[in-house]
């Protein structure tokens, strides 16, 4: 089962003596979970909901721009291991995702998770199913058209996928898109996070490591 450890249980990782699980980096803290708590992989699942062709390039950069972002605070960090198990998905479907509503990407995603857990019961694991099988990232049209700019802070949607775990008005929210970091997918293994953190529509979550 992947959560994050108990802080005050003898079971957290201390990188020496006198160190916690918070004083521990993302990517130490990451190298925890892929070595202890049944993680295997890690990375976020992004789907492109909005096809119009000028946005194409945004698409292309948003890709890029993630994962050698990600390599590269890896590499630099105390953990530069955990670049191995690093596996973002980015999915494209022109005919079958142009326009897709938050519902269908959903039950795809959760479709996909099945797929990666096969003979494991993933609907039932309330609790345990780490950040990877339960959120993922949506780019439609307004976050597309924003990113290029930067103006007013360009977001990405992240949503949690699974009925029943969270109001159907509070199963979604919009994050800056500096927030699709390691220290904010990490502590999202944490199943409270998504409380603690959670926005209305109205406003644009923010992630700093």
């Amino acid at each position: 089962m992947s959560s994050l450890p108990n802080k005050s249980g003898s079971e957290r990782p201390t990188a020496s003596v006198g160190m916690g699980w918070d004083d521990l980096s993302a990517e130490h803290k990451m190298q925890w979970l892929l070595n202890n708590a049944g993680d295997t992989k890690w990375g976020w699942v992004v789907y492109r909901s909005c096809y119009k062709p000028e946005f194409d390039s945004t698409w292309d950069n948003v890709k890029s721009v993630a994962e050698e972002t990600a390599r590269q605070r890896v590499a630099a960090s105390d953990a530069p291991d955990v670049a191995d198990k690093m596996d973002w998905v980015f999915v494209e479907d022109r005919e079958n995702l142009d326009g897709a509503s938050r519902e269908e990407l959903k039950r795809r995603f959760r479709d996909w998770v099945r797929a990666e857990n096969p003979g494991r019961n993933i609907d039932e694991e309330k609790y345990g199913r780490a950040s990877r099988y339960t959120f993922f990232v949506q780019v439609d049209g307004p976050s597309l058209r924003g990113i290029p700019t930067g103006d007013g802070h360009p977001y990405v949607s992240l949503v949690q996928s699974w009925e029943g775990e969270a109001d159907t008005s509070e199963d979604w929210m919009k994050i800056q898109t500096n927030a699709l970091n390691l220290g904010f997918y990490v502590e999202l293994n944490n199943d409270e996070t998504w409380y603690t953190v959670y926005m209305t529509s109205d406003g644009i979550c923010s992630w700093y490591e």
